[in-house]
């Protein structure tokens, strides 16, 4: 196959040429033949590391079945239009992704350069000169010329480089679906804290204004001349010390909007009508593709990155070590000289065709060592692959262990809520009926006030928990048109 190559080559200049010299052809043509049937691709075949996945997961589950197609646009599930329309706007304007973009463009472009890298050059030049006397005593003088040069592939060095680009180019094109599944995983947990938020400082201001109502009772006692203004003070510093908790809230509030519309490239206060319409948290996803361990190595697009890493690093490998090996270009020209005169027209052809072989000699070492020095990069791409293997594994166990005893501290909360809501209701009667004092109510409505909050703050920590499960299965790409064996270039 090489063989024919390098025939098409050389005859390339033969067409409407003549070359005088055929027998140095011939010569040519035996040697690079020689050097064909004695080289050999040099470099490492690539292997995928063996890494050992558990067939389950060590923590509870509470969610079972398997669907690709959920889990690429999770953000529906929560059935929160706001949600998905963030989210949608985030893929097409944050900054990080369109640089990655770029990075990818880029990547393309080198590899489009390393093939075009193993195809022969040509060049053309022209030149024209006229001289005159007179009339009839004229010449012009035409020249056109054509170069071309291949370098061989001998030892696979520019093969092993294209795989190499090729691999980069994959290495970006997975990065940026890794891009796109920590944004949208980073938008939903910044709309997830502004939606708590809220719900926080509403909750807070309908409990101030049940301290109010306390602070009404106490004034009614002591005109009725049955409790001290002692009862009131303790009332009115109850609900200031509710009150104080609103600036916090507002402040996290303002700079949590802020974040997220950074992440959007908006101006500040852009979201904020938006975000006002509707204060309610999402909904609880009721049904998650969990699938088994193995399926994160398919679903995650950082791991498939670090694997195509890993790939670039192997075929770089094979690079170094061609470096190694004499190296043969073929270069050939033709050149016509054409002349125009007054007496007449006369012209000349020639053909020129040589090969040249160069080898390392002096810098061996540097080589050799340029070679150690890439396996230590394979070696260090490897190490990170695993890592990056374990650590998605470690994610989904932590999301779920983190899920787990969320739901937990809930279900305490809303009972302990139940439980002190009664307490309330029994010690305000108590309290009408002067068989107890104000602190008692206070004490309880401090209690109350403080299970509200943490209620609210574990309702969005529950769906915090929900996103980043999401996230370390893989979720927020289409892994079935994208994922591997299926890379759309």
């Amino acid at each position: 196959m090489h063989f024919i190559k390098i025939l098409k080559f050389l005859l390339y200049f033969k067409r409407g040429f003549q070359i005088k010299n055929i027998k140095r052809t011939y010569v040519y043509l035996f040697i690079v033949t020689a050097f064909f049937h004695t080289a050999c691709t040099v470099g490492p075949h690539y292997k995928k590391p063996t890494i050992k996945i558990p067939s389950r997961w060590s923590n509870e589950t509470p969610f079972t079945g398997k669907d690709a197609k959920k889990l690429s646009k999770w953000w529906t599930l929560f059935e929160d239009e706001t949600l998905s329309y963030l989210i949608n706007l985030a893929v097409s304007s944050n900054a990080d992704i369109k640089k990655t973009i770029l990075n990818l463009k880029k990547a393309r472009l080198r590899h489009q350069i390393s093939v075009s890298a193993k195809l022969p050059s040509v060049s053309s030049g022209a030149a024209a000169a006229a001289t005159t006397t007179n009339l009839k005593n004229y010449s012009q003088k035409t020249e056109l010329s054509i170069d071309a040069s291949w370098e061989i592939d001998l030892f696979g060095g520019l093969k092993h480089q294209s795989q190499a680009t090729a691999a980069d180019y994959m290495t970006n094109f997975y990065n940026l679906f890794s891009a796109k599944v920590s944004l949208s995983s980073e938008i939903a947990l910044l709309y997830i804290e502004i939606r708590t938020l809220q719900n926080r400082i509403i909750s807070m201001n309908k409990n101030i204004n049940l301290l109010s109502e306390t602070i009404k009772l106490a004034k009614m006692r002591e005109k009725a001349g049955v409790s001290s203004s002692g009862d009131v003070e303790v009332a009115i510093a109850n609900r200031e010390n509710s009150l104080a908790q609103l600036p916090q809230l507002r402040e996290t509030l303002n700079n949590t909007i802020l974040s997220l519309e950074l992440l959007l490239e908006k101006q500040p206060g852009a979201l904020k009508r938006l975000l006002t319409e509707n204060a309610q948290l999402p909904s609880v996803p009721k049904k998650i593709s969990m699938g088994i361990p193995a399926d994160i190595i398919r679903q995650r697009p950082d791991i498939i990155a670090a694997e195509s890493k890993l790939i670039a690093e192997n075929a770089r490998i094979g690079v170094s070590k061609a470096a190694l090996y004499p190296a043969l270009a073929l270069s050939g020209g033709a050149t016509m000289d054409m002349l125009a005169s007054g007496t007449g027209f006369s012209g000349n052809i020639l053909a020129s065709l040589a090969a040249s072989i160069t080898a390392p000699l002096l810098n061996r070492t540097r080589l050799k060592n340029q070679v150690k020095i890439q396996i230590h990069e394979y070696e260090e791409a490897r190490i990170s692959y695993k890592h990056t293997v374990l650590t998605a594994l470690s994610e989904v166990e932590t999301a779920l262990v983190s899920l787990k005893f969320i739901r937990h501290r809930i279900l305490s909360l809303k009972n302990s809520m139940k439980a002190f809501e009664k307490a309330l209701s029994l010690v305000r009667q108590s309290y009408t009926a002067g068989l107890t004092d104000i602190v008692s109510i206070v004490d309880i409505e401090r209690t109350i006030i403080t299970a509200q909050d943490t209620l609210l703050s574990s309702r969005g920590d529950e769906l915090k928990a929900i996103i980043r499960l999401f996230k370390a299965l893989g979720g927020g790409w289409d892994v079935e048109k994208y994922g591997t064996g299926k890379r759309k270039k």
